[in-house]
């Protein structure tokens, strides 16, 4: 079954979801495990642009996501949820599982609450073409294994992104990513929020460094914006200043 507040499956042919803005309450009836549970949809297989959910989600299964459960070979840009979330794995603030898809200038916020495969934007970034840039999460992440503040398992590309919340996990717990092997450049974490010194890929910062300006490896520069320190406020204010690209594609 595919569950969504606005469609369960949106498939490729479909065209794409935009401007779409919804208050979702997903409570589970019955007692079996469900599958692909989404604020907008259950399964996406096309672009979702500008959109954004908010409620709660409470169900026992997996690839559950505050926008999305299961986004495959899709695109997700300009769009956010604030969702409550507690699922059993690959839960994500805004994706479950991310498979084959790009997220671009998006965020998370609220509680994620699961078991396995648990992250405050994406539970699991699936294979190599998955791909996270220049998004955020300040969600509040709990979880036992591979949890992580961004991403709890990551096997794609993680670029230019950021976690400002709190982490709680067991085994292979990050404060950007619980366990990762994919690729991750030029992202940070907030060690002071998170609780956590460790993560799987990123770069661990206290909350002074991280307002401060940022020249990483040389090869780029983000303006400073408070909490949000992309410059990614809100779908209008995105104020990433790249000196060079070139580096971290």
């Amino acid at each position: 079954y595919y569950i969504g507040g606005v469609v369960g499956k949106s498939e490729y042919y479909s065209g794409r979801i935009g401007n779409v803005n919804v208050d979702v309450v997903i409570n589970q009836s019955s007692t079996y495990s469900v599958e692909s549970v989404g604020g907008i949809a259950g399964n996406s297989e096309e672009r979702i642009i500008n959109s954004s959910a908010t409620g709660k989600i409470n169900v026992s299964g997996s690839e559950v996501g505050g926008l999305i459960g299961n986004g495959e070979n899709g695109k997700i840009s300009n769009s956010n949820s604030s969702v409550n979330i507690y699922g059993t794995s690959e839960v994500g603030g805004l994706v479950g599982k991310n498979r084959y898809s790009e997220i671009t200038e998006s965020y998370s916020t609220g509680n994620v609450t699961g078991d396995e495969e648990i992250g405050g934007l994406v539970g699991i970034v699936d294979r190599d073409r998955g791909l996270i840039k220049n998004s955020y999460s300040t969600s509040k992440v709990t979880g036992n294994r591979s949890v992580g503040g961004l991403v709890g398992y990551n096997d794609g590309k993680i670029r230019r992104s950021y976690f400002v919340g709190n982490v709680t996990g067991d085994t292979y717990a990050g404060g950007l990513v619980g366990w990762s092997v994919g690729n991750v450049k030029g992202s940070f974490w907030n060690t002071q929020t998170s609780g956590l010194i460790e993560s799987d890929g990123g770069t661990g910062l206290n909350t002074s460094e991280m307002k401060s300006y940022w020249n990483f490896a040389d090869s780029y520069y983000f303006a400073p914006d408070e909490i949000n320190y992309f410059g990614l406020k809100n779908n209008s204010e995105r104020q990433i200043i790249l000196e060079n690209e070139t580096n971290i594609l």
